[in-house]
């Protein structure tokens, strides 16, 4: 009997390593051709895609028509189930793949209607935009016929992404419009304390101007001719969002007869978002304005109602009314926007006219910062601010999108629809809105701070954070000339926290007789990762802000916690009564917490803590987040420096008690372009081209990234033919009412895999 059960555990035993090699070769036939020849229904004449050691692709065609096809077939090759899981996040359609656990995730997307908002803009759109959006869908169907297998997440949940549209463009540029919005939930969130608090408690809650926002985060700069090493302009800009595997970003180049472009792209987006042809470049920070507004409506003011089934996988549809208003959908019944009253939300973004996809055409064929000014006057949202630059040496500013004009309101609190003081009686008009153009001194920078001018006549919002990172910006740059791409990147990793130099004189007094106050006065605060000091005085001020604010708010803290650094400040010099008068207690009091927490997690010896053991840059891959023994294998994680406001963004969620430091939204893209010549862009992302878990690319810019390191982008034609020795070429199939690829012609496979 023991000889028969161990023949038979045996038998099991390979015939689970058969089935296992089974599925691993399996996966492996979804990985994407990356040389060899594809004949491809869509494009109308052959079209060259090149790639180097990191998997970039530089896109060569005969018509910018086909470069676009190209773009759509490299991201359906590389980031196609991203853009089938985003694309059905917009849509409402997640629980129709994953169950029950995301059906309020759909009732909010379904709600806002962001789908329908983008059918309406792309059916509108000029005829020549439609055209080149309809390529890009196209070059994307291509790249999906082409697999021999789905990417891994489709094949485990046994879906073939429906075609890609025109629509489904712009619905990737609406919601990331909502990742770069949401004032409306303050205003609730306000609403709510107002009514709860007395004057004097929602006042200090809320300090006038509203400063300390939460920092969505991105920098961006430019010096003029007469700063730099190289004679001509050098930009830098670093988009800060939350960190995922894949990334966000997809690097790629774009090259045909009167277009030649370069830089980041987000797949599922004919654009590229930030990046440079010839003889300009641009890039992007979030402006961060008022778009939202929540009105107080009645049953009288709903215009139309429709239902809305959401699909479950494994369960009963749900039916899901939505209610509409002349201001916009009725909100008041999902997460963040209820209250006593039925709320519509008002937002820019659900314009059914919306030409941002053009002027991502526009940008990428602007020759001159005039040229860049002029095309984003068709940019609507997400409002961000542009900084330009041309190798003819001019440089420049815009805050390009829609904000809307009020009759007499700033947008802070729901209003009342009968009272007419919220009525949008328009758009700041594009010639009125935040620019520069080669402003004395030579130097422009955009971080998220209020960019205003003084006396400036129209309300872009009540809420901005802190501006400790445009001010390091300019302390770094300030009387320098003769800087190079070296200097800039440097910058862009800068780790020095002036939020750390402003409070730690607040701080330090009341514990003069601590042992940890001699490490933290002898600090220069320089978050590095391998540094105690950031982990000390992070955990200090987590628990100092989070004491405080249970304390003052405790019904309130869930949704209003975070740093809150005005309302902090504001308690430490006694410009509030949050510590009651002095904070000396409370000071002492969160030090111990914070060591006995350090402690806990990292040993009793300070000698040995070190920043980056607990603030790792995590990069979640979302489709395997929920499932603990699958989750590890596709996140990405790697010790990194820098925090919430030190240039090198690193932000955290000082709420979650399980990582309070772990690092989840940052810098995740790179790049700086420097005027003088084609060829020396340089480049990172946080993750890698791929978002197959099995390709060499899924995690090869980690590293790099997570060290301060760049690629260098080439542009020109025998610089890419170096660096980009991997070729394959798409040649057209002509067979009517056919998609995809032919079968016998199937390039070499996996040639690098």
């Amino acid at each position: 009997m023991r000889r028969l059960l161990r023949r038979a555990a045996i038998a099991l035993a390979a015939l689970a390593a058969v089935l296992a090699v089974a599925g691993w070769l399996a996966l492996r036939a979804s990985l994407p051709a990356l040389e060899g020849e594809l004949r491809v229904a869509g494009v109308e004449a052959e079209v060259v895609i090149r790639r180097g050691a990191h998997g970039i692709p530089h896109v060569e065609a005969e018509s910018e028509r086909d470069a676009w096809f190209g773009l759509g077939f490299v991201h359906g090759q590389d980031r196609l189930a991203q853009m089938e899981f985003a694309r059905r996040a917009g849509r409402g359609e997640l629980a129709e793949l994953f169950g029950a656990r995301l059906a309020a995730t759909d009732r909010y997307f379904r709600t806002l209607g962001l789908h329908r908002a983008a059918e309406s803009a792309a059916a509108a759109l000029p005829e020549a935009d439609r055209r080149l959006l309809d390529a890009y869908a196209a070059g994307v169907d291509a790249a999906a016929a082409a697999y021999l297998l789905p990417p891994p997440e489709l094949l485990v949940l046994a879906r073939r992404p429906a075609p890609w549209t025109a629509a489904d463009s712009v619905l990737a540029v609406k919601t990331m419009a909502l990742q770069l919005s949401g004032n409306a939930a303050g205003e609730a969130l306000r609403a709510e304390m107002k009514a709860a608090l007395d004057p004097a408690a929602f006042a200090a809650a809320w300090p006038a101007p509203a400063r300390g926002a939460p920092p969505p985060g991105s920098n961006n700069w430019v010096i003029g001719p007469e700063r730099s090493a190289t004679g001509a302009p050098l930009l830098a800009n670093d988009p800060h969002l939350g960190l995922s595997a894949p990334a966000v970003w997809y690097l790629a180049h774009l090259r045909a007869p009167g277009l030649d472009v370069l830089g980041a792209t987000i797949p599922g987006i004919p654009a590229v978002v930030a990046g440079r042809n010839r003889t300009a470049a641009w890039g992007v920070t979030n402006t961060g304005p008022d778009t939202q507004d929540l009105f107080v409506v009645t049953e009288a003011d709903v215009t139309g109602r429709r239902m809305e089934e959401i699909r479950v996988r494994g369960g009963d549809s749900i039916a899901h009314e939505v209610r509409e208003t002349r201001f916009g959908p009725v909100v008041s019944d999902l997460p963040g926007f209820a209250g006593p009253e039925m709320r519509a939300l008002a937002w820019t973004a659900l314009d059914g006219e919306d030409t941002t996809v053009a002027a991502g055409f526009r940008l990428a064929r602007a020759a001159t910062v005039d040229a860049l000014f002029a095309a984003l006057e068709d940019y609507r949202a997400p409002m961000q601010n542009f900084a330009l630059a041309d190798s003819a040496g001019t440089i420049g500013f815009i805050a390009a999108g829609r904000v809307p004009v009020r009759r007499a309101h700033d947008g802070w609190l729901p209003v009342r629809a009968a009272d007419g003081a919220g009525e949008w009686t328009g758009y700041v008009p594009y010639g009125a809105l935040p620019r520069l153009r080669d402003p004395p001194g030579g130097l422009i920078v955009t971080a998220n701070q209020d960019v205003t001018p003084p006396g400036y006549r129209y309300l872009l919002s009540r809420d901005w954070p802190e501006d400790y990172r445009a001010r390091r910006i300019h302390e770094a740059l300030a009387g320098r000339s003769g800087l190079t791409a070296a200097d800039f990147a440097a910058l862009q990793t800068d780790t020095l926290s002036l939020m750390a130099r402003e409070f730690l004189p607040l701080m330090l007094p009341a514990v003069a007789g601590a042992p940890l106050h001699r490490l933290l006065a002898e600090w220069d605060g320089r978050m590095d990762a391998d540094r105690a000091e950031p982990l000390v005085f992070q955990a200090w001020y987590r628990a100092l802000a989070q004491g405080l604010i249970r304390r003052n708010l405790p019904r309130f803290a869930g949704r209003y916690g975070g740093r809150r650094p005005a309302v902090v400040r504001a308690a430490l010099t006694g410009a509030n009564a949050w510590c009651g008068g002095s904070c000396d207690d409370e000071l002492a009091a969160a030090l111990d917490e914070a060591a006995a927490w350090i402690s806990a997690r990292h040993g009793a010896d300070p000698a040995k803590w070190r920043w980056g053991d607990a603030h790792r840059a995590l990069a979640r891959h979302l489709p395997s987040d929920a499932v603990p023994l699958v989750r590890a294998l596709f996140a990405i994680e790697r010790e990194h420096g820098g925090g919430p406001y030190t240039v090198m963004q690193a932000n955290t969620r000082i709420d979650d008690e399980a990582a309070p430091f772990a690092e989840t939204h940052g810098a995740g893209l790179r790049l700086i372009f420097d005027l003088s010549g084609v060829d020396g862009t340089q480049a990172i992302i946080h993750t890698g081209q791929s978002g197959h878990p099995l390709s060499p690319h899924y995690s090869d810019l980690a590293d790099p990234w997570a060290a301060g390191a760049y690629l260098t982008l080439p542009m020109s034609p025998e610089a890419v033919a170096a660096a980009a020795p991997r070729v394959l070429r798409l040649t057209p199939r002509r067979e009517a009412g056919q998609r995809g690829v032919a079968p016998e012609s199937r390039a070499s496979e996996q040639a690098e895999h």
